[in-house]
């Protein structure tokens, strides 16, 4: 096992539900005009979009939130 580090690890991946930063992200990089109404699928569009416009994403080190994803039929 690798030993635990205090400082958040960068990521390839944004999560929408765990997002934290400064107003400048929404206003340099918003999300896609021409995506109307995507849901699924938005999270990684925006990762590439931020890598792209030279934002780094960091996760924490620890599972501090989380929730499913299943269908209405699935409840």
């Amino acid at each position: 096992d690798a030993p635990m580090r205090d400082d958040p690890l960068r990521t390839a991946y944004f999560g929408a539900g765990l997002v934290f930063s400064k107003a400048h992200r929404i206003k340099n990089v918003p999300y896609d005009p021409h995506l109307h109404y995507l849901f699924d699928g938005e999270e990684f569009d925006m990762a590439m979009r931020l890598f792209t416009h030279g934002y780094d994403i960091y996760q924490p080190q620890d599972t501090v939130i989380f929730h499913f994803y299943s269908s209405p039929a699935e409840n």
